[in-house]
């Protein structure tokens, strides 16, 4: 019996350890080059430390800039969950700066989208933002991921329910936001 339980727990942990690799939008590959759990502020601070690093930073794109042979997206930091999915740009440590040679189209990169970026720490870069002059760290982009933006899913509500026989025939039919 007790030999069962071991065997049947050590699956559900083999199960558990490969759905969560299996759950990241970066690539293996650069996901074990990448330097794992760098605090932004460490980063920012220190960023000479960390040139020629590879990292994995995520947040909100707040502007995309095309120049003829490279693009540069400005992006408000946020922590990333186990997905490598921006959570609440509330939590924000500050700003960093993403360089590409793709053209990256700003009807498709808007500002607020959410991205998850992977590169190599190339420096800072100091920024004028209206009257204020604000250093950030600059990667090289290996991998770029834009996430969806959300979808809302829909369900009916009939307030006279109790009272109606057709509930289920509308419930199918007419959305109501949760």
């Amino acid at each position: 019996m007790m030999k069962h339980r071991f065997v049947l727990q050590s699956i559900c942990i083999l199960i558990f350890t490969v759905g969560l690799a299996a759950c990241s939008v970066v690539s293996k590959n650069v996901r074990q080059d990448a330097m794992s759990n760098v605090p932004f502020k460490a980063l920012t601070a220190q960023t000479e430390q960390y040139v020629g690093k590879t990292v994995i930073l995520g947040g909100y794109i707040v502007n995309v800039t095309n120049r003829p042979k490279q693009t540069r997206l400005t992006v408000l930091q946020a922590p990333l969950d186990f997905q490598d999915h921006p959570k609440t740009r509330e939590q924000s440590k500050g700003r960093f700066l993403v360089v590409t040679d793709e053209f990256l189209d700003p009807m498709v990169y808007e500002q607020g989208r959410k991205i998850t970026a992977a590169g190599t720490v190339i420096g800072r870069e100091t920024v004028k933002i209206d009257e204020y002059e604000y250093s950030m760290v600059k990667i090289r982009s290996a991998e770029l991921h834009l996430w969806d933006e959300p979808q809302y899913q829909y369900h009916y509500y009939d307030p006279n329910y109790p009272w109606t026989d057709n509930y289920y025939h509308f419930w199918w039919h007419y959305p109501y936001r949760w």
